[in-house]
Parts: structure tokens; sequence; C-alpha cells
């Protein structure tokens, strides 16, 4: 996955959005790792309209865009865009990659019918 593809492109809806940002918000840690290439799964990008602020005090404004990196056998990552001034950064998530990946395919299984 070290080249950008898209293979899939649907509406953020506002079950899939609260689902995304609930498991954001749930026990983010800095990451600490080296890389981000992912070697399996998907990467959700988002970028909102307007600002969305976190409900978590470890982010210091709201956000921009988003980058979700879910792998099925490791935590899930987020890079983050803020809206003023704040260099990206990267969490890493306590939520179910496997669940976060079924909540997105759905999604867009229910937008390609």
């Amino acid at each position: 996955m070290k080249e950008e593809k898209v293979v899939r492109v649907f509406p953020l809806t506002e079950t899939l959005n609260n689902t995304l940002i609930n498991a954001i918000n749930q026990m983010p840690q800095p990451y600490g790792g080296v890389t981000m290439n992912p070697t399996d799964g998907i990467i959700v990008h988002i970028r909102y309209a307007e600002p969305v602020t976190l409900k978590n005090n470890i982010y210091p404004q709201p956000i921009t865009d988003l980058y979700l990196f879910l792998e099925p056998n490791a935590e899930p990552r987020v890079l983050l865009f803020f809206s003023h001034g704040h260099r990206p950064r990267v969490y890493s998530l306590q939520a179910d990659s496997k669940r976060l990946i079924q909540a997105v395919q759905s999604e867009g299984e229910q937008y390609d019918r």
C-alpha cells in the first residue's frame, strides 16, 4: 500500500462519521512508530467542510482532515490535520480495527446499491 490508489469514493454518512469520531475520541495515544505504510487493510480519508472539534483533550484544535489507517491485526492509527497552525499528528487508537473496517465497508456497500 505504498502507492496511493483510490478504490471507492462515497458520501460520509452521519452514522459512519459518528462511529469514526467515537473511535478517535477513545483513549488515543501519540503514535510511537516509525512508519505509516500499512501492509494490508484500508485507509479512510475524510476532509471536513467545517472544522470538527473532538472531545478528547489530547487534540489541540478542531480537525479539518483525517486519514484513518485500518489494518485487520493492528491497532488503528489516525493522522489528523488541525484547523490552525498545528502540524499534523499521528495517534494510535484503542478501537477494534476489524469493527471499523466492517463499518466502512458496510457504508460503501450501501452506497453502491
